[in-house]
């Protein structure tokens, strides 16, 4: 994760984000609570389940979700694999106007002001260094805590069919959203578990149970001359200024 190149991610997420489809089967979104969920629809979990009647005691709770490299359930035989997993939750709140920050904190904040039409203006701030790789190198579980905030300014809903008589109603916003992700790994459903994949691990296992009970291994011809992942390894060179790129793109729109 640390050498991949952000721009181009964020690239794709932008393409994805804006193709993707709320009927569009998730296959690789497991789920925490509920391990015999099917791959269900964005539409199935949020938009359709908002119509169903609260008094309707048999429909079955959203269950936590988190996102892995494979698809949901894979399992693999008589070896027993870990496999990274993340999950984020968002929680957001109006507050003052007087709340959002001027200027934005942080060595490389992300910042971004849109003039639309109609009067409507949106600000966002994201404070920190949104360029900087946030994670460890260590396989134990990580929690990772960021901000965002958004003002919007639309003093066009007052307008009344042209009617001047009306003055303009001003509507302002200001939003609070924090989000926390976690990293970490997980094992994989296999012949050993009953075919059930493991929760999030706390703590990688240490090198002797891993080398005696799993068979995680990483590539001989690698950087990392140890065969049996450890819980940091420290021979990748995630400061090497090749490894990743700059954008130098100016965030103000």
């Amino acid at each position: 994760m640390a050498l991949a190149k952000h721009s181009v991610l964020r690239s794709r997420m932008a393409l994805d984000l804006a193709s993707i489809s709320v009927d569009e089967p998730q296959s690789y979104i497991w789920s925490v609570n509920a391990k015999s969920v099917p791959f269900s629809s964005l539409n199935y979990w949020v938009f359709a389940r908002n119509h169903i009647s609260i008094l309707d005691y048999n429909i079955e709770p959203i269950p936590d979700f988190f996102v892995a490299g494979l698809p949901a359930r894979t399992t693999t035989g008589v070896f027993r694999n870990h496999i990274m997993r993340l999950n984020s939750s968002v929680s957001c709140e109006e507050v003052d106007a007087g709340d959002f920050p001027s200027p934005c904190p942080g060595d490389r904040p992300l910042t971004v002001f849109w003039e639309h039409f109609l009067d409507t203006e949106v600000r966002v701030c994201v404070p920190g260094n949104y360029t900087a790789f946030p994670w460890s190198l260590s396989r134990n579980r990580q929690d990772f805590d960021e901000e965002i905030y958004i003002g919007i300014n639309d003093t066009s809903t007052g307008r009344n069919d042209g009617n001047t008589d009306n003055p303009l109603c001003s509507t302002s916003s200001t939003f609070c959203c924090k989000a926390t992700t976690t990293r970490g790994y997980f094992e994989l459903g296999n012949n050993w578990n009953h075919n059930t994949y493991e929760p999030l691990l706390e703590h990688w296992p240490d090198p002797a149970e891993m080398e005696e009970s799993f068979n995680d291994w990483t590539n001989p011809y690698s950087q990392c001359p140890n065969t049996v992942p450890s819980d940091t390894d420290t021979c990748f060179n995630v400061h090497d200024s090749a490894s990743h790129d700059e954008d130098s793109s100016d965030t103000e729109t």
